[in-house]
This record gives structure tokens, C-alpha cells and sequence, in this order.
């Protein structure tokens, strides 16, 4: 390839290995790349190839440059001009040395939508260069990114559907599809019975009671253990769902906040709350701490050790469930 530098080129390739090996699956959500520059954002979930989240969710944008140890790399200023998705927390960037005299440039972002629907996303170039001070900054553009922020649907009320009405009069004159309209009618007349049954049904049947708080805590602890994503080099994946499970949690029982606040924030307005005595507070701090070492400082928990922070989740969600209802006594029968 004429007009390339090896040097250039090694470390696009390298950049592209490495990337590979141990970063999320595009499957986790939307990735894009531009040279050595990766752009990562994570919500919800991936449906068609767009991302989704929920409108009390929030977004998670990882920037990343991988070069030599004299890689310099210019942050946005901003990092999107849209007046839809709100910026909550942007860490200060961090480098982190690699094998091979190289080293990786990681810069994350936490975005609340503002409003719900499709919101597209177009985040702010980045710019960097192999050596500090040295030769042309590279661009890396990214392109728009489609993201559907989705409320929970309202139920359609059934009593506003309307009747079906039955067959219009024909004049009395003898007409041979007077019989075609008869056996019609009492074919509507059959459907109309039918799906008067089946609403009646319907209405009749008790709806599903929704979970409790800690019974949803418990299944989505469950899915996540279903996953094996310490057992796929995915141990910082796995501690920020536990996270964010645990905060979702702590939102449904005591109607906090968890999802929006910093665990710093949060661990201080906990500390003056009723809902939580000493350990389980101290249970949580410990919990949310070993859960941000993954997510922000990449500490390398081994399998053993992500399944005891799941199991410290679990511990917290069974010590703070509400306590069982005692059944009232039995009226004694009058003889």
C-alpha cells in the first residue's frame, strides 16, 4: 500500500486485534470504527439494528484510541449538540499501558434521554495523532446513530371498541343473493357472539399480578447468571448490569433515584436514610464500589470473583425485601 507509513499501518492492524479481543461484542450494542478510534454505546438492548432503552434508562458512550506511548488524543469539547439527551457524567480520561510499548486512550459518557421516540445521536468528532506534538491530527467522524427511547404502552380500553352491525334491509322484491346476505348475516352474527365470548373471557380472567420488587430483582439476577459473560472475558459487562439491576431495584422499593445519581451521590443520601440499617448500607457501598472498579478502572475480576459480587446482589435484594404479612387469627366458631 503506497503512501502509508508501516508505522501507521501496524498500528491500525494492532489496534483492530486488540479491540477484538477484549472489548464487547458488537451484539452488546452500537459499535463504530475509524482507523485506531472505536466508538461504543450501550443501552438496553439491540433491535434491528438500532439501539433501545428505556425513556427511566440510561446510555453509556465509550470512546477508545489504542497507538503508541506517544499517542495524544483531543477530547470533544462537547460531546453532542442534541438538545434530546442530557450528559450526567463524564469521567476524566484515563490511558492505560499495554504490552508492546502501547497504550489505550478510554473516555466514557452517561446520557439521559430527554424525550421519548426515535433520537438519533451524532456525538463530536475525536482527533489524535501517534506522537505528541508532533505530525497531523487524524479526524475520527462518526456517523449518526439511530436510538429508539421507548415508555411503557398505554392498554387499549376494550369497552371503546364498537358493535358490528348486522346486515342492511333489501327492498321485498325476490332477488337470488337474498340467501347469500341471509347466510352472511348469520355468519357476522356467529363472529359477533364469538368475540363477545372471548372479551367476556377476558374480562373475567384476573389479570397477572406484576412481581414484586425483589421478585423482579431476583429474575433479572437470574438472567444474568444465564449469560456467562465472566466465563467470555466480559467481567466488566457483567458488574455494570449488576449495577444497574441493583439501582433499578432500589428505585422500585423505596422510590429512589438510584439510576441518576453517581454512587458517591447516591451512598450519601443513603447514609441519612431509615430504609437501610448499617450493614446492609455497608453491604451496598461494597457492592457498588467493586462494581465501579470494573466498569471504570477495568479491574480484572476473575470468574470465582463475579459470581461472589452476584452473590453479595443477591444477599442485599434478600435482606431488603419487605417482610411477610402475618395472617390474622382465626375467628373462634360460636357454639
Amino acid at each position: 500500500m503506497e503512501g502509508i507509513p508501516l508505522s501507521l499501518l501496524g498500528t491500525i492492524l494492532a489496534a483492530f486485534v486488540v479491540a477484538g479481543s477484549d472489548q464487547p461484542t458488537a451484539a452488546d450494542g452500537h459499535e463504530q470504527k475509524q482507523g485506531p478510534a472505536i466508538l461504543r454505546i450501550v443501552g438496553d438492548k439491540m433491535e434491528e439494528g438500532r439501539v433501545e432503552v428505556r425513556l427511566s434508562s440510561l446510555v453509556h458512550v465509550t470512546l477508545t484510541v489504542e497507538g503508541p506511548e506517544t499517542l495524544e488524543v483531543e477530547a470533544p469539547a462537547v460531546l453532542t449538540q442534541s438538545k434530546f439527551w442530557k450528559v450526567l457524567r463524564a469521567p476524566q480520561p484515563e490511558k492505560v499501558a499495554l504490552p508492546d510499548k502501547r497504550t489505550r486512550w478510554t473516555q466514557q459518557f452517561t446520557l439521559d434521554p430527554e424525550n421519548q421516540g426515535d433520537l438519533p445521536l451524532q456525538i463530536a468528532p475525536l482527533r489524535h495523532r501517534l506522537e505528541a506534538g508532533k505530525g497531523d491530527w487524524q479526524t475520527a467522524a462518526w456517523k449518526e446513530v439511530p436510538i429508539r427511547v421507548t415508555t411503557t404502552v398505554v392498554r387499549v380500553d376494550p369497552s371503546q371498541l364498537r358493535d358490528i352491525t348486522g346486515p342492511e334491509q333489501l327492498p321485498e322484491e325476490k332477488s337470488p343473493w337474498i340467501p347469500v346476505l341471509n347466510w352472511s348475516g348469520i355468519v357476522l352474527v356467529a363472529l359477533a357472539l364469538l368475540l363477545g365470548a372471548f372479551e367476556l373471557k377476558r374480562r373475567l380472567t384476573p389479570p397477572k399480578p406484576e412481581l414484586a420488587p425483589h421478585e423482579w430483582a431476583a429474575r433479572e439476577l437470574d438472567r444474568l447468571d444465564t449469560m456467562s459473560l465472566p466465563q467470555h472475558g466480559q467481567a466488566d459487562r457483567f458488574h455494570t448490569l449488576l449495577s444497574d439491576t441493583i439501582r433499578r431495584y432500589l428505585e422500585l422499593r423505596f422510590h429512589l433515584r438510584a439510576p441518576r445519581q453517581t454512587t458517591a451521590e447516591f451512598l450519601e443520601a443513603m447514609r441519612q436514610s431509615p430504609n437501610l440499617n448499617a450493614d446492609q448500607r455497608n453491604l451496598l457501598r461494597e457492592f457498588l464500589e467493586r462494581c465501579d472498579l470494573a466498569k471504570f478502572a477495568r479491574a480484572e475480576y476473575s470468574v470465582a470473583e463475579s459470581h461472589a459480587t452476584a452473590a453479595m446482589a443477591r444477599t442485599f435484594v434478600e435482606q431488603t425485601k419487605p417482610s411477610p404479612v402475618p395472617a390474622a387469627p382465626a375467628t373462634p366458631a360460636r357454639s
